[in-house]
């Protein structure tokens, strides 16, 4: 295998990894590029090729290369709803399964969903609505939610899709109501399948293929499809993916992502066998977190009294607020960046560094 390209398509900027070797037992990083998202601009292939001459011009070479591929939150971001029936078990792996596929789950009921539920699904204007129910006893609780959602959907004409992860005795019915009303039904295996697993992973892929279709519908998404390989993963599903492969060859570990707007912290483990025998239900392997209001760019005013206004002043000037943007250093060409080796590039993970990272 020859170079690798792999990129991130953003909801603020598009970054483009190239790689060297992925098969090797060397593998090896060697250039990256990047470009403000550009949805805005109705395309957001035109952000893609920007950081692929990027990309071109840090190499320092011809670009060529094997493979290509992409995860993306260029859409906002996954928002999902979650409504269980009222089982502990089932509602706490839909939910799980939701967070593990790169969601961001905005609003979750169990039990019968209230007009109040309706309401606030409404605002939130969800891009997939997650319905489950584990056992046969679960059944009228799953209709009726099913009938509630299915006559909200149509109502509102809100475009979410929906998916339903209950009990096969209830599957067909289900369907048959959402059909009904026009509304297309994606179906997954039963969430969890056992009293001693959680079950997430299955559901996890058929979350994440919703994602990718919904993410083909956004401006230009259709045509970057074209010219990679494989799907077009939620940038957190691919995170998750990522610290269940390293966990395989290294055992226990986490992963923090401090990102601009929120941070996400990733585990795999099969966690303390003492605290394990205590648990009231299962955990699964791998978990994902998310505390959407720790991002970096949005606390930078935080930051700025933690680092000291005048420390920064004295090296930045006294409008060195203007400074802040939620895009990388670089993209500021009167400031001379830190001296280190253009090969490697020191934005390489973290697209929204803020000035300190350089003190």
């Amino acid at each position: 295998m020859g170079v690798t390209l792999v990129a991130d398509v953003g909801s603020i900027t598009t970054v483009v990894n190239a790689f060297n070797g992925l098969d090797s037992e060397n593998p090896e990083f060697i250039a990256q590029g990047f470009a403000p998202t550009s949805v805005g601009a109705g395309d957001v292939l035109i952000g893609l090729n920007r950081a692929l001459r990027q990309l071109k011009a840090n190499l320092g070479q011809e670009l060529k290369y094997d493979e290509f591929f992409a995860t993306s939150s260029a859409a906002g971001g996954l928002k999902m709803t979650v409504h269980g029936s009222g089982n502990d078990l089932t509602d706490k792996a839909a939910r799980e399964a939701a967070f593990g596929a790169g969601a961001i789950v905005r609003y979750t009921t169990t039990g019968i969903i209230s007009e109040t539920d309706l309401k606030q699904i409404a605002v939130i204007n969800p891009d997939i609505i997650l319905l489950s129910g584990g056992t046969a006893a679960d059944k009228a609780v799953v209709l009726a939610n099913a009938k509630a959602l299915s006559e909200a959907l149509s109502r509102t004409r809100l475009k979410a899709s929906v998916i339903f992860a209950g009990h096969v005795a209830a599957g067909d019915e289900v369907e048959q109501v959402f059909s009904h009303a026009g509304i297309t039904l994606y179906r997954g295996e039963n969430v969890p399948p056992s009293r001693n697993s959680l079950g997430v992973e299955p559901i996890r892929r058929v979350i994440q293929a919703v994602f990718e279709q919904h993410l083909t519908e956004t401006s230009g998404m259709r045509r970057i499809r074209e010219v990679i390989q494989g799907r077009i993963m939620p940038t957190s599903g691919a995170l998750l993916t990522a610290a269940e492969r390293l966990y395989a060859e290294i055992g226990d570990l986490m992963i923090v992502d401090v990102g601009g707007s929120k941070t996400e912290v990733y585990s795999v483990s099969e966690g303390n066998e003492a605290i394990s025998r205590i648990l009231l239900s299962p955990e699964p392997l791998a978990k994902r977190t998310v505390e959407e209001d720790l991002g970096v760019y949005v606390n930078t005013s935080r930051l700025c009294e933690l680092i000291g206004n005048e420390s920064l002043q004295a090296r930045y000037g006294v409008e060195y607020q203007n400074l802040i943007r939620p895009v990388p250093y670089r993209a500021w060409p009167h400031i001379d960046p830190p001296a280190i080796s253009t090969k490697v590039n020191w934005h390489a993970n973290y697209p929204y560094f803020f000035l300190s990272s350089f003190h």
